[in-house]
């Protein structure tokens, strides 16, 4: 019966069996739909959103993210984490955080055993939200993915208004997610791509997307760019920030180009700041920022030990230039109207610089060694002027496109 409704649906074969994959399987999900539908029967308040978060522990891109869906939402947040130590409490403040390890990263029988105990939750709730990033195509981790796709597709049935926010798509998503796309999409969840690119190639499978782009350019908690970006212009000490990502396996030929550009941008009087964007020791940025510290020196460079994006936006925002591995802080750059030269990576920044115009900023981790960064820099600081008046121009129109993940 399950399979012959989703079929009516327009549900592909292929479509199914991704479900089916990892565990995953919606006719087994499906069993939990009588449920649901007594539990929808009992006249109850809704007014709450349900929220699926990042994995946090430590990103600070996660951390603006999840701000950024809470203060956009609309009524009472419930955050569902994998650990309350993923978050901070000035990032989840104000709303009920429920602590489900198994929901995404669980075996099959104990993520049953985490959506059916959500059940009630769910039913209570307008409307559920996976904040989707770029952990939705299957690059970093397929079976995360699959299972944020799956409870999408029974928080619609619950809510009757399910969408994945804010996401990327690549060219390399896995087979198993393009047809899972397929599967919620076709079920009624809605899905906002945060990049015309990601919307083009979400459009080439059959997924009719809403063009967004990344929550965080919605949330008016930061500071409006005020041509703050002309600071350098006067300041007695100018300064650049730099991020390498620890996650890249380019890492140790970006560092060589980030030595580089440090010495060289010194050479020319301006400070640099070295900023771990993502604080922890697994795939994250603080082992290669102490390497970088130490090739530089502590003479020639200052680490930014930041724990909030605020504090981020903050330093940012004085900047003469950005040069990232990490989109987030591409994201908080751009909303203060710095000129940011951001490395590639899984297709997410390509989409992200043609909002502003700034293709050019976007650098090929496989061209650092020609010298493709140092370029990119120089030619950010040439214009810096220019492309900053460029960034605060497309911001509104960017913003409102934000905001579209909540309407």
């Amino acid at each position: 019966m399950i399979a012959s409704s989703l079929q009516s649906r327009g549900t592909t074969v292929d479509g199914r069996r991704a479900l089916t994959r990892h565990n995953t399987s919606p006719r087994a999900m499906a069993l939990l739909l009588p449920i649901v539908a007594i539990l929808r029967l009992i006249p109850r308040q809704r007014h709450s959103t349900l929220i699926v978060a990042p994995p946090g522990a430590g990103n600070l891109g996660d951390y603006a993210l999840l701000q950024s869906a809470i203060a956009q939402s609309s009524g009472k947040s419930k955050i569902l984490v994998r650990s309350r130590s993923d978050y901070p409490e000035a990032i989840t403040a104000g709303s009920t955080v429920v602590v489900t390890p198994d929901l995404i990263y669980g075996s099959y029988a104990k993520r049953f055993i985490a959506i059916a105990k959500l059940l009630s939750a769910l039913t209570r709730c307008q409307r559920s939200i996976v904040i989707g990033a770029d952990i939705m195509d299957g690059t970093y981790q397929e079976t995360p993915s699959i299972a944020r796709f799956q409870f999408a597709w029974l928080a619609g049935k619950a809510t009757g208004d399910s969408r994945i926010v804010g996401f990327s798509w690549s060219p390399d998503a896995t087979p198993s997610c393009r047809s899972a796309a397929k599967v919620v999409h076709a079920s009624g969840v809605r899905l906002y791509a945060r990049d015309p690119r990601s919307r083009d190639r979400l459009r080439a499978i059959g997924v009719d997307a809403v063009l967004t782009s990344d929550i965080v350019f919605g949330d008016r908690s930061y500071p409006k760019p005020t041509g703050l970006a002309a600071v350098a212009d006067t300041a007695s000490k100018p300064y650049v920030v730099l991020n390498i990502s620890g996650l890249s396996h380019h890492a140790e030929t970006l560092l060589e180009a980030y030595v580089a550009i440090a010495n060289h941008l010194h050479s020319r009087g301006y400070v640099i700041y070295l900023l771990p964007h993502v604080r922890r020791d697994r795939d994250g940025d603080l082992a290669v920022a102490h390497r970088l510290h130490h090739r530089v020196g502590e003479g020639q460079s200052r680490l930014a030990n930041l724990e909030t994006p605020l504090e981020v936006a903050s330093l940012a925002a004085g900047a003469a230039l950005v040069v990232t591995g990490r989109m987030h802080l591409a994201v908080l750059s751009m909303m203060q109207g710095v000129p940011t030269v951001a490395i590639a990576s899984h297709g997410k920044v390509e989409g992200l610089m043609e909002l502003f115009g700034t293709g050019r900023l976007v650098v090929d981790p496989a061209r650092v060694q020609n010298g493709a960064l140092l370029d990119a820099a120089e030619y950010a600081l040439s214009n810096r002027r220019q492309l900053s008046e460029q960034i605060r121009a497309r911001l509104p129109e960017v913003t409102l496109l934000a905001r579209r993940n909540f309407a």
